[in-house]
């Protein structure tokens, strides 16, 4: 028989800095493996691109490989027109991935001095989830439940946005 464990999941992930501050697949590869979960991560990030961007510059070839799952990552996407992005090309790079490839979108979070803008956000990536049958990655909501637990919680880093090592 053969157990979840003994499946080594594949898992890219794309996006900015918000991924790669504080290594985010790295620190999922530690969770995974503590909970006995054998996890291979690559990741694609780049200061201050967007999916759109990513698209733009050459991602198709490392779409074609076996992933099991792919995580998408951009900006807050709270306007409209950035909403309208997001969906646009979490769907173009689901296009580009194999058939059987899980989609998730990660949710990020507005700066902090935008918080209001929060439900935006979410709404903004449930949708692009939706769009491909995907998964949404509440990231952006699990920070605002730190934080109305503990308002003094360090979940930013100094520039107000960026991920706290506890972010």
């Amino acid at each position: 028989m053969l157990t979840l464990a003994a499946v080594t999941l594949r898992i890219l992930f794309i996006g900015n800095s918000l991924t790669y501050t504080n290594d985010l697949p790295a620190t999922f590869q530690r969770i995974a493996a503590a909970e006995g979960q054998s996890v291979e991560t690559e990741m694609i990030a780049r200061p201050n691109f967007s999916l759109e961007d990513h698209l733009n510059t050459g991602i198709r070839g490392t779409l074609r490989k076996k992933w099991d799952v792919v995580v998408l990552q951009q900006g807050p996407s709270s306007l409209d027109e950035s909403r309208r992005q997001l969906i646009h090309d979490v769907k173009a790079i689901a296009a580009l991935t194999r058939p059987r490839t899980r989609i998730a979108v990660l949710m990020v979070w507005p700066e902090r001095a935008r918080w209001q803008a929060l439900s935006r956000v979410e709404e903004s990536h449930r949708l692009a989830a939706e769009a491909v049958k995907g998964q949404l990655i509440p990231a952006g909501t699990g920070m605002q439940a730190a934080l109305e637990r503990d308002p003094r919680r360090p979940v930013f880093g100094g520039d107000g946005f960026h991920p706290a090592v506890m972010g």
